[in-house]
C-alpha cells in the first residue's frame, strides 16, 4: 500500500457509500470522515434558523458552504482517511442549489478549494446508481431521475477537475463483494 491512504467514495444518494465506508474503515483500520452536511442542515432546521434545506438566504448559504469546505480542507491534511462524501460532491450540490447566491469570484474560489481537496485523494471511487432500492428516509426522498442527474453531474465534475477515479462495476453486489472490489483496487 501507499504511504498515504486517502480514499474518497462518490456517488448520488442511496448507492451504498456510507455502508461500504464503514466496512472499509474497519477493514483497513483507518479513520472514517462521514458525510456531515446533512447533519448540519438538520441542526439548522431543528433550531429554526432555516425552514428547509432549500430555504437559505444568500448569507446563510455562503456561511454553510464555507463551513463545509473548511471542515473538508482540515480533514484532507490527515495522512489516512476514508470519506463517504467528497469535496467534489460539495461542488456539485453547490452548483445545483446555491449558484444564484454566489458571485463569479466566490464560485471560482469555492471551486478551487474543492479541487484542492479532491487532488489529495490517493483513491477515488464512483459508485453506480440504481443498484440499491430507493426509499424515503424521512429526510430526503429521491427518485431514479434525481439519482441519475446527480451521478451525471459528478461525472462532469470529475472531468472538469481532471482527477483520476475508478468507476465501480454496475452490478448488484453484496456489501462484502463491493468491499472486495474496492480493496483489490487499493492493494494494486
Amino acid at each position: 500500500m501507499e504511504e498515504y491512504l486517502r480514499i474518497g467514495l462518490m456517488g448520488s444518494a442511496s448507492t451504498g457509500k456510507t455502508t461500504i465506508s464503514k466496512s472499509l474503515s474497519q477493514d483497513l483500520n483507518i479513520e472514517l470522515h462521514g458525510e456531515f452536511e446533512s447533519t448540519m442542515l438538520k441542526r439548522l432546521i431543528k433550531r429554526g434558523i432555516i425552514e428547509n434545506s432549500t430555504a437559505f438566504t444568500p448569507d446563510q448559504s455562503r456561511e454553510f458552504q464555507q463551513r463545509a469546505i473548511g471542515v473538508r480542507e482540515k480533514f484532507s491534511e490527515r495522512k489516512n482517511y476514508i470519506s463517504d462524501r467528497t469535496a467534489g460532491e460539495l461542488w456539485v450540490y453547490h452548483k445545483k442549489y446555491r449558484t444564484e447566491c454566489s458571485s463569479q469570484e466566490e464560485l471560482e474560489l469555492f471551486r478551487d478549494r474543492c479541487l484542492k481537496v479532491m487532488s489529495k485523494y490517493t483513491h477515488l471511487f464512483l459508485f453506480p446508481f440504481g443498484q440499491i432500492p430507493l426509499e424515503n428516509n424521512g429526510w430526503r426522498n429521491i427518485d431514479s431521475f434525481y439519482q441519475r442527474e446527480i451521478h451525471t453531474e459528478i461525472e462532469k465534475m470529475l472531468l472538469d477537475f481532471q482527477v483520476p477515479y475508478i468507476q465501480l462495476k454496475e452490478e448488484k453486489f453484496s456489501v462484502d463483494e463491493r468491499l472486495q472490489e474496492i480493496l483489490k483496487w487499493i492493494k494494486k
